[in-house]
């Protein structure tokens, strides 16, 4: 990943997988000033790798970049989101139509980017409702 931000100038975003720990601190050195480094992968075994500790932590803490890891979940897991949405819609009817503030269609995806006072939750949609 060594000189990929030369190649391809500032770095908003990368979403790495590889679970490879060598590839996900790398992936940190490259991002760009506010730029956002997603790990998805998780790394297993012992391996150890020599990284430019300081060099990362300044470049963090004064290009104001955030990395954070998130992991998805088996069916077991979206049923039961799905029965908590359920049960919260049982005890707060309508709560969830009331944090949907606006619907914008999917062709006009950049006015979903205009924020309004107004706005929680602004949704894309892809057919007629």
């Amino acid at each position: 990943m060594t000189g990929i931000k030369e190649e391809l100038g500032q770095i908003d975003f990368i979403l790495e997988g590889t679970g490879n720990s060598e590839v996900a601190f790398a992936a940190m050195a490259q991002l760009g000033i506010n730029g956002v480094l997603c790990l998805t992968g998780v790394s297993a075994g012992n391996r150890q790798i020599e990284i430019p500790s300081d060099v990362i932590n300044l470049q963090m803490v004064l290009g104001n970049r955030l990395a954070f890891g998130s992991v998805n979940a088996n069916r077991r897991y979206f049923e039961m989101g799905v029965q908590h949405f359920q049960q919260a819609e049982r005890q707060w009817p309508g709560i969830f139509e009331r944090l949907i503030t606006r619907r914008v269609p999917l062709d006009d995806f950049t006015a979903a980017l205009d924020r309004r006072p107004e706005d929680i939750k602004t949704l894309l949609t892809i057919a007629p409702a």
